[in-house]
């Protein structure tokens, strides 16, 4: 399932909400959990990059 999930661009970017991940401290190791905050601190790091959306 996982080899299906992919990212794809969109322009203009959209504003990235406030976004929280609660979850077992059990699931924590499990690999779709590790992926799971790996791609969303991913983003974090994008958008902190980027920095906001500009309005055209």
């Amino acid at each position: 399932m996982a080899a299906r999930l992919q990212e794809s661009p969109v322009v203009p970017r959209p504003e990235v909400p406030p976004v929280c991940l609660v979850y077992r401290r059990a699931q924590e190791g499990q690999p779709r959990m590790t992926a799971l905050i790996a791609a969303m601190k991913r983003v974090m790091e994008q958008e902190a990059a980027v920095g906001p959306p500009t309005a055209d």
